[in-house]
């Protein structure tokens, strides 16, 4: 859609005998040209560049206002009262260069109206919601994250709903997150590959963990890779030891001091043979125990 807001300062030019009065129309698809507003009378011209002339305000205009993509909109100037047959008249872009030129403002609106973007954080899991009041050619939404300082990064996509004049209710869950504070956008993107940018306000921040936690890894079976998520209330000292099916430690994953706060740790076993193994997290008085399968 295209909104139109006037018609920028132009100068018209003319000799003493040219044409003396002129009127603005406009024409929206096939209809019937319409006067805007009154009749122009230029006096004598004084300015070889032309006579500046002010600009036309249109946003009180209706039919101008949100026209659908496709229309063709027409802008005319009749004129009349010339005095003598070899009489001349010009329109000129305001600085004065020959030629009939004239500016038409206006402004195309974004093609998703967002009604809403809030965030709610369940432990270390952040739910992202958003309300759209209108789409148009719309294709969907990048979800991009960025801790504080630090770089964007997209994080998943959502489709949307093409053209639509009715609310669409979206969400997203960005899962098992690290201790700390992060920004979140959404990229919406047309059909064509344009996109607008929506930030969500403020900070989200995700806080330290109240109970000391080890979680399945998944995938599991697994082949070579796959992921270990542990929660630390207190920060300490964190070992994180696989062990084979007779209980012979096999390698150390973590053995180090962490900070309290949730962690995500990446598993490869592409040097170890197909079965089960065990991992086991400790940090002080705390210790838990899982199983693991490789499969190859």
């Amino acid at each position: 859609m295209l909104s139109i807001s006037g018609i920028a300062a132009y100068n018209v030019r003319r000799s003493n005998t040219g044409p003396t009065t002129g009127q603005w129309q406009y024409q929206v698809g096939s209809g019937s040209f319409t006067n805007i507003g009154s009749a122009i009378t230029w006096g004598t011209i004084t300015n070889s560049a032309g006579n500046p002339q002010t600009a036309i305000d249109l946003s009180g205009i209706s039919a101008l206002q949100d026209v659908p993509s496709g229309t063709t909109i027409t802008f005319r100037l009749v004129i009349w009262g010339g005095t003598g047959s070899s009489g001349t008249w010009y329109l000129n872009d305001p600085s004065g260069t020959s030629g009939d030129d004239f500016i038409i403002q206006g402004t195309t609106p974004l093609p998703v109206k967002l009604s809403l973007f809030n965030s709610n954080v369940k432990t270390n899991n952040i739910f992202l919601n958003w309300i759209t009041s209108e789409e148009e050619n719309n294709s969907g939404f990048d979800i991009e994250r960025k801790r504080v300082n630090g770089e964007w990064k997209k994080i998943g996509f959502v489709h949307g709903n093409g053209t639509k004049n009715s609310e669409s209710y979206y969400s997203f869950e960005d899962r098992n997150l690290a201790t700390g504070k992060y920004h979140y956008r959404l990229k919406q993107i047309d059909y064509n590959g344009n996109y607008e940018y929506f930030d969500l306000e403020g900070i989200v921040e995700v806080g330290v963990p109240s109970k000391f936690n080890l979680s399945q890894n998944y995938p599991n079976p697994f082949n070579p890779v796959t992921k270990i998520n542990y929660d630390l209330p207190v920060s300490g000292l964190v070992t994180l030891t696989i062990y084979d099916i007779l209980g012979k430690e096999v390698t150390t994953i973590v053995n180090e001091f962490k900070e309290a706060g949730y962690y995500s740790v990446s598993f490869d076993a592409s040097e170890l043979t197909s079965g089960v193994y065990f991992y086991k997290l400790v940090s002080g008085n705390n210790s838990a125990v899982k199983k693991l399968v490789v499969l190859k």
